[in-house]
Formats: C-alpha cells, structure tokens, sequence
C-alpha cells in the first residue's frame, strides 16, 4: 500500500514484475510502457524504495514533460527513502526538476527534515513562486525546519503572497522559530517587525520566550507594532505575565486600539495580573480606573481577589467608574457574595446607571434573588438617556442579561470618549454595540410609525454586516 496515497492505479494484469525488474522500462522507447511502470511503482509506496533513483533519473531525462511529472509524484509516494534524491532535484538547474522536488518534500513533511539546509539555501532562487513554494514546504515540514527561521524571517519584507507564504511556515515551525522572530522585532523594515509580531501571536503560547521581547516592543513609538505585540501576548495567555507592567502602561495612556489589545492580553493573563492591576486602580485616573474595572470584571472568576477593591470603588468619584465596578463584581459573580450588601445599597443610588449595574450584579451573584430580576426589568424599562426605539427596550426588558451589559458597558464608553454630542449619534453607536442578537428587536424597530426610530437602526446594521 503507498504511504501517502497514491492517486495512479494499480497496474493490472499479470503477477507485478519484482521492482528490480521494473527498473529498466523506465527507459523504454515504448511511451506506454514508461507509463505503467511508473504508475507500478507509485502504487506500491514505500516498497519501490530501491527505484528511487531511477524514478529521478526519469524526473531529469524523460522525454515526455508529463510522464516527469509522473516520476515526480512516483518518487514522491515512496516517502522519507527518497528524500536524499529530492534534496539533489532541490538544487538542480532544471526549473522543473526544482519544482516538482519542493513539492514532494512538501508532501513528505516531516520526515524531510534532512532537506531543510538545502530548501533554505532555496529561499534565494531568484523565482518568487519558487520560493513561495519553498517556504510552503518548509512549513509542512514543521518544527525541524526551525534553522531556516532566519531564511524565512527576511521574506517577510516581501509582498504577498510571498509573504504570507513565510508567515504561515514560521508558525507551523512553532517555537523553533520564535528567536529569530523577536531579534525581527527590532528590525530597520517596519514590514519585518509587524508580520514577526503577527506570526509570534499565531504561534501562541509556543511563543513564552518571546514575553521580554514584546514587551519590550510595547514601548516603543511605533503605535500598529505595540498594538500587535500586545495582541501576541494575549494569543500567548497567562505565560505573559512578565509583560504585566508594559501592558498596564499601554492600557493607562495607548490609543484606543492598543487599549483593547492590552485589555484583551490581561484579561487572558488573568490572576496572574490581578495584583498590579489593583496597584493601578488606587492611583489611576478615572478612564483608567474605568478600563483596569472592565479587564478585572473580563477575568470572572479569575479576578476574585479583586473584590475588597471593588466594593471601594462602588463609592469611587467619578460616575463612570461606580457603574464598571458593579459590573465587575457581577461578572466574578458567586465569588462576590462578599460584596452584596454594598451593591444592595447601590440599588438606591440616585444614578440610575449605577442602579441598574447594581441591580443586574447582584442577579448574577445571586440568581434566586427574584426581587433584583423584578427591580432590573423596572428600573431599564424606565431608563432612556439616549433614545433608543421602544423595540429594543421591549428585547431588553425580557431580561436578556447579555444585552443589558453591553448595553452599559457601551455607554460607559461613549461618555468616557465622548462619540458625538447629538443623542441620535450616540444611541447609534451604542447600538451598534449590542451586537446581532438586538437584530429582531431592531427589525420590530424599522415598523416604528415615527422616522427618527427607523433611520436610527442604519448605523447597527451597517456595522454587523462588515463585522
């Protein structure tokens, strides 16, 4: 049986020739008889292993360009024996002779690990495909093909697909390529440095030796690359807590998208990152001491320790602050039962959004508290600071939980940045955010008799379209 599969037929007729045999009609006059002695031997896989070098001989010297081919794929089917027959056919003049050998060592993985010094060296044939080819065998090949890392880091500075050809080998290579990647980071092409930040977040937790090296990069001046190393270090998860501090530095004072990066990779780092959060909620300004809330009540569970801070804050200054802290300890959710008594008080608040994220944690930590669930409907039901048609407050008041906290959760944020000062603009955007489960509420909305209320849904689903 071939290894790989082969797609030729099995020869038919009388008993199969022994391969050696077989040997001596690859070089037949006969064009039929080349043929089915090449289909013979793809067929029967790793057993035709001592007609390799025929089969490449076949490959250089047959006449006939698609019976090479054929020889190619037969040479290809007999696996990891005909490797050292490909590395030569890698280095060989004949284009197609190059061609077809890159692919077969694709096809064979692994296991042509011995091919990766000269598939490296290949990395500089002048042709673009075939070094995109290359690179594509190269990833097949996988973590062996780590000492080619370097070879294909300087690809990165290419355009696509070449580019992409060499992204997708580096983190199929995995951690093998991860130092050649972050000595990228600092690279003089800002091509090279983005795609090697881009490729550490797609190898993931593989990266872990890469956490001092990213957070390094975050800071930097270069804004798109600090954001994706960020990224990098979510992908790689609570392996990244070194990179604590740089990622609260970039939450206090970095632009919106690496806010919501750095965000995001602290909330993936978890416990981990709870301690030095709290440090900066005690001395942060109130946009940050908004964002560290929203990460602490990202983390759930995680965040536990968090919650004698939390209760504080459900008496910090500033109005947009009291609201993320009830929403934090909402979504730690049983573990804060510490903090019910604290949030029942909040339920009386004169702000009605602080009562309503009070009101909403409080069902969260305690599911059975029928009186919250009745207070929540009541109190959002009567809640419409910005205007949204009486559609969506019906999908919301069924006590949807989801909803109701992106709900808050992004009219915090349009006061915090203040999106438009009109009520229209606002309430579009903070729609927008809900997300497509509102997208019934919304369609009951486009009936409405009155034509702000219709033209008020434009904006949302404009935005879960390109979503």
């Amino acid at each position: 049986m071939a290894l790989f599969g082969s797609g030729f037929p099995a020869a038919a007729g009388p008993p199969r020739l022994p391969v050696k045999d077989l040997v001596p009609l690859l070089k037949d006059e006969q064009r039929s008889v080349r043929l089915r002695t090449i289909q013979d031997l793809a067929s029967r896989g790793t057993a035709a292993k001592a007609a390799a070098g025929a089969l490449f001989t076949a490959l250089k010297e047959d006449k006939e360009q698609d019976l090479r081919l054929d020889a190619a794929r037969a040479l290809t089917q007999i696996g990891p024996a005909a490797v050292p027959w490909l590395i030569k056919g890698v280095q060989d003049k004949d284009w197609l002779v190059r061609q077809e050998s890159v692919r077969g060592l694709a096809k064979i993985g692994p296991e042509a690990a011995d091919a990766v010094p000269a598939l490296a060296e290949a990395l500089k044939d002048p042709n673009p495909k075939t070094r995109g080819r290359v690179a594509y065998a190269l990833g097949e090949i996988g973590p062996p093909a780590g000492p080619a890392a370097e070879a294909l880091v300087e690809l990165l500075k290419e355009k696509d697909p070449l580019r992409a050809r060499a992204v997708r080998a580096l983190a199929k290579i995995g951690p093998a390529a991860v130092p050649g990647l972050c000595t990228a980071l600092e690279a003089r092409h800002p091509a090279v440095r983005h795609w090697s930040a881009a490729t550490l977040a797609m190898i993931g937790p593989g990266a872990s030796k890469a956490v001092p090296a990213l957070g390094q990069t975050l800071k930097g001046r270069d804004r798109t690359l600090r954001s994706t190393a960020a990224a990098a270090l979510a992908e790689i998860g609570p392996q990244a807590a070194p990179a604590v501090a740089p990622l609260i530095e970039a939450l206090k004072s970095g632009g919106r998208e690496l806010r919501a990066q750095a965000a995001q990779a602290l909330t993936r780092i978890g416990s981990l990152a709870v301690a030095d959060l709290l440090d900066t909620l005690r001395l942060g300004q109130p946009a940050t001491r908004s964002n560290i809330l929203y990460v602490l009540g990202q983390m759930g569970p995680a965040a536990k320790k968090a919650v004698p801070a939390l209760i504080e804050a459900l008496a910090d200054d500033d109005s947009t602050v009291r609201p993320r802290a009830a929403m934090a300890l909402g979504r730690i959710g049983t573990a804060a039962r510490d903090a019910l008594p604290a949030l029942t008080r909040s339920q009386k608040a004169a702000d009605p959004l602080l009562r309503i994220a009070a009101t909403l944690a409080v069902t969260q930590i305690d599911p059975e508290d029928k009186k919250a669930f009745d207070q929540l409907n009541e109190e959002f039901a009567g809640y419409t600071p910005i205007k949204p048609p009486p559609g969506l407050v019906a999908q919301l008041n069924v006590g949807r939980q989801t909803l109701i906290t992106r709900y808050i959760d992004f009219y915090i944020e349009v006061n915090n940045h203040r999106f438009g000062d009109g009520l229209s603009d606002r309430s579009k955007w903070a729609m927008a955010q809900l997300g497509p489960d509102a997208i019934p509420a919304m369609v009951r909305a486009l009936n409405d008799e009155a034509t702000d209320a219709r033209g008020i849904i434009d904006t949302p689903v404009r935005t879960f379209y390109f979503v």
